[in-house]
C-alpha cells in the first residue's frame, strides 16, 4: 500500500467525522512557497563564529508575511514570548501592515507551562502579557486590536503549535520556537518550517479558534465558569491594555492557488475538547503518522527529530515507537537524525534525550521483545541493513575525530564547545510525502494524549523530491558520517538486559 493522504483522511473521517475541519482537513490547491530550515550552515566550520545572526531566512519570512496582512494575523507559539530578532520581525511586520490597513486584528496564542496547574492560578501572569504587548511598541493611534493569551490545559498539556497565519490564507508552520537566543546566536539549533498558501491555512485558524472558544474564561458569565481558569488574555486597543474579549477569526474561504494536496493535522491534548480525547482522530497527528508508517511497509521512512525518548521531558511513545519497530520487522528502512547526548544552545536548555547509542540499544531491545529468540546474527544483520541512526551535524568528519570533536560549535571568545542541537519534527514517507509541524515523535511524561499540536502532511513526488534534495540529503550527508555502525556490540550489550514488555508487536 503506497503512501496516500486521501487514505489517511478516510481513516480519520471513519474515526470521527466531527473532527473534520477542526482537528484535521484535506485540501487541494495549496502552494508550498519556500522551505525555511535553519540555520542553513551546511559545511560551515563550527569553530568559525561568523554566522551571527543566524536564521535570517526565517525572520525575514516572518516579517514579510505579517507585513502583507490585510485582515488578520494569527501567531501560535510556546512561552517565553517571541524575543530578540523574532520580536523585531513581528513588530516591523505589524507596523508595515498598519501603514495601509485601516484596521487589523491580531491574535497571539502562547502555550504556558508550570508543573502544577493550581500554581498557575495563584500566580496570575497577566503582567508578563502586558510587558510583551508594550515591547511591540505599536503606535497608540493605530486601529489595531491585539489579543494576547497564555494558556495551559493540564499539568503536562499546553499549546505547542508553531503557526503564523495571515488572512486565513498564508502561513508559516513547523518546529521553530520564536526564541532569538536559541536560533539566531551562538550554536543555533537546527529546525524546519515551511511557508505556504492556500486552503490548508484555514484549518490552522479553526484550530486556534477552538483554543480560544474552549479556554476563554469570563468571570462575569456563569455559563463560562466550568472552564478551568488556566487561560489568561489581555487586549491592546488604541493604546489601552485591558481584559480581552473572546477572540474568534472568520476569514473568507481561501482561494486554490497551487497544485499541492495537504492534510492538516492537530492534536487536542488534554482538556481542550473534551477532557480526554474520545476518538483517535482527536489526536489526528499521531493517528495519521501511525497510518503513514503502515502504508510504507517495506519502504523507507526518514525522520529528523530532537529525540525519540529518554528525557524527563519525554519518553518513547508506546504507540509510535512499536510501529517503527514493526516497520523494521516488515523489511522497511528507517533512517533517523536526532540530537546526540548533551545537545544544547547558548541558553544551555536541553535539546536531547537518548543519544544515538542509547536509541540504538532501545531498538535492539524492542526487536528482541517483539521476536523472542531471534538469533544474534539475524538481529545484527537486520539492524545493520535497515536501521540508520546519526547525530545532528553540519560539518564533515575531520582527521582526529571523534577525539577532536571538530563538529562541535565553538565560541573562540569564551572557549565554550557545544553539541549541535536538533528541534525538527520531520517525517518523510518513501519519496511520496512528508510531515512538518510541531508534533514530536516522543510522548509527554504521564500523558499519552500529548499537548496541543499542529502540522501538515504533504503528498506529491515533486514536493517530496525537492524536500529530500534541499534538506534531507544535506542533513543526512553530514549526519551519516557519525552514524551508529557497531551493531554487533550494541546487540551484545543488550543481550542480558531485561525485556521491554510494553514493546511488543503493535495491534
Amino acid at each position: 500500500m503506497a503512501f496516500s493522504i486521501d487514505t489517511i483522511y478516510a481513516v480519520l473521517r471513519q474515526s470521527s467525522p466531527r473532527g473534520d475541519g477542526k482537528f484535521y482537513s484535506l485540501t487541494k490547491g495549496n502552494l508550498l512557497i519556500r522551505q525555511l530550515d535553519t540555520p542553513q550552515l551546511w559545511g560551515h566550520d563550527p569553530a568559525v563564529m561568523n554566522y551571527i545572526p543566524a536564521a535570517g531566512n526565517l525572520t525575514a519570512a516572518i516579517e514579510g508575511l505579517i507585513a502583507a496582512a490585510t485582515r488578520t494575523v494569527d501567531i501560535s507559539c510556546l512561552f517565553p514570548f517571541p524575543s530578540g530578532l523574532f520580536r523585531s520581525a513581528i513588530r516591523n511586520g505589524l507596523r508595515a501592515a498598519l501603514l495601509r490597513t485601516p484596521a487589523l486584528r491580531v491574535r497571539i496564542t502562547v502555550g504556558y507551562y508550570v508543573p502544577i496547574p493550581p500554581a498557575s492560578v495563584a500566580a496570575d501572569p497577566t503582567t508578563v502579557i502586558d510587558a510583551f504587548i508594550k515591547s511591540l511598541e505599536l503606535p497608540d493611534s493605530a486601529r489595531i486590536q491585539l489579543d494576547v493569551a497564555l494558556m495551559q490545559t493540564w499539568a503536562t498539556s499546553w499549546n505547542h503549535g508553531k503557526l503564523i497565519l495571515v488572512d486565513g490564507q498564508y502561513a508559516i508552520c513547523g518546529g521553530h520556537n520564536l526564541w532569538s537566543d536559541d536560533y539566531t546566536q551562538f550554536a543555533p539549533v537546527s529546525d524546519v518550517s515551511f511557508e505556504f498558501a492556500g486552503p490548508a491555512a484555514r484549518t490552522g485558524e479553526a484550530f486556534i479558534n477552538n483554543i480560544w472558544t474552549r479556554m476563554w474564561y469570563d468571570v462575569s458569565d456563569a455559563s463560562r465558569r466550568e472552564t478551568p481558569p488556566l487561560f489568561w488574555a489581555r487586549s491592546l486597543l488604541q493604546g489601552k491594555i485591558g481584559p480581552a474579549p473572546l477572540a474568534i477569526f472568520s476569514n473568507p474561504p481561501p482561494a486554490h492557488i497551487g497544485p499541492t494536496s495537504m492534510l492538516a493535522l492537530a492534536r487536542v491534548g488534554i482538556n481542550l475538547e473534551p477532557l480526554f480525547p474520545i476518538t483517535a482522530s482527536d489526536n489526528a497527528s499521531l493517528m495519521a503518522k501511525l497510518v503513514g508508517v503502515t502504508q510504507c511497509k517495506g519502504g523507507h521512512i526518514r525522520m529528523s527529530q530532537q529525540m525519540l525518548g529518554g528525557s524527563p521531558l519525554g519518553d518513547y511513545d508506546m504507540q509510535f515507537f512499536p510501529a517503527l519497530c514493526q516497520h523494521l520487522l516488515d523489511g522497511g528502512q528507517l533512517t533517523l537524525i536526532i540530537s546526540d547526548t548533551g545537545a544544547t544552545t547558548m541558553t544551555h536548555d536541553s535539546y536531547s534525550g537518548d543519544g544515538i547509542e542509547a536509541t540504538a540499544r532501545r531498538f535492539a531491545l524492542a526487536i528482541r521483545a517483539a521476536v523472542p529468540g531471534m538469533p544474534r546474527d539475524q538481529l545484527i544483520a537486520l539492524l545493520t541493513k535497515q536501521l540508520h541512526i546519526g547525530p545532528t551535524r553540519i560539518y564533515n568528519r575531520q582527521p582526529g575525530d571523534p577525539q577532536a570533536k571538530s563538529w562541535m560549535w565553538r565560541n573562540p571568545q569564551t572557549g565554550e564547545m557545544l553539541e549541535p542541537a536538533n528541534h525538527a519534527k520531520i517525517m518523510i514517507f518513501d519519496g511520496s510525502g512528508f510531515y512538518f509541524g510541531s508534533d514530536n515523535a516522543y510522548a509527554m511524561p504521564f500523558n499519552p494524549f500529548g499537548m496541543q499540536e499542529f502540522g501538515y502532511m504533504v503528498e506529491g513526488q515533486g514536493e517530496t523530491s525537492a524536500f529530500l534534495r534541499d534538506y534531507w540529503d544535506q542533513a543526512w550527508g553530514y549526519s551519516s558520517q557519525f552514524e551508529v555502525t557497531d551493531w554487533a556490540r550494541i546487540v551484545d550489550e543488550t543481550a542480558g538486559a531485561p525485556q521491554l514488555d510494553t514493546l511488543v508487536r503493535p495491534t
